[in-house]
Formats: structure tokens, C-alpha cells, sequence
């Protein structure tokens, strides 16, 4: 498993996330679990350019984002992640505030 995880969003519909509608949840979500607000820099990142690279175990990340999803819930949209390690990819699709698709990563 690695850190350092770089990630693509893909929206699967036309709504999309809304940082400041999150950004305040999120934050509670990272006090929570112990994840250094920095966090949220990496988070609107992705959210605008559709690309970030995170200093997170890929597990924190989908943690962040099915949250997201959970207070979005109208918002429809895929992660593709890729760390250090070779086999380190995972894809999750999210729809209605759910995991509706997940794979990897692989061990």
C-alpha cells in the first residue's frame, strides 16, 4: 500500500461537487480521523482540475470522498487512483451518496 496516491475524478452525470458546500464537513471528517486539514488543498484540486496528487493511503481517500458523496448525493462520479507501488490502483464509482463500484487496490 502506498502514500503517496495520485487520482483522477470523472463526473458521471452533469452535477458536480461543490467545495465550499463540503468544505465544512470534510473538515469535521479529517478532525475525526486524524487527517491534517492541508487535506482539503488536495481535495479542491481534484475538484477543479479533475486531478491531484494526495499524500494519503488510497483507504483515507475513498473515506473523504464517500463522504462527499454522502452530502452530495446528486452528484455521480468515479475516482481512479494510482500509488507508488505497481500494484497499487483502485477505481470507485459513486451514485446516491453510495459505493456503486469498487476494485483494487490490489494486493
Amino acid at each position: 500500500m502506498s502514500f503517496y496516491s495520485w487520482v483522477n475524478l470523472q463526473y458521471l452525470d452533469e452535477v458536480e461537487l461543490d467545495f465550499e458546500l463540503l468544505k465544512t464537513e470534510l473538515t469535521a471528517y479529517l478532525d475525526e480521523h486524524g487527517i491534517h486539514h492541508d487535506v482539503l488543498k488536495d481535495v479542491e484540486k481534484l475538484l477543479t482540475d479533475h486531478q491531484a496528487m494526495f499524500a494519503l493511503y488510497g483507504g483515507m481517500i475513498d473515506g473523504i470522498f464517500h463522504t462527499a458523496a454522502r452530502l452530495q448525493p446528486d452528484a455521480a462520479f468515479g475516482l481512479q487512483g494510482r500509488g507508488e507501488e505497481l500494484r497499487d490502483v483502485w477505481v470507485r464509482e459513486y451514485r446516491a451518496g453510495e459505493i456503486v463500484f469498487s476494485q483494487g487496490p490490489f494486493e
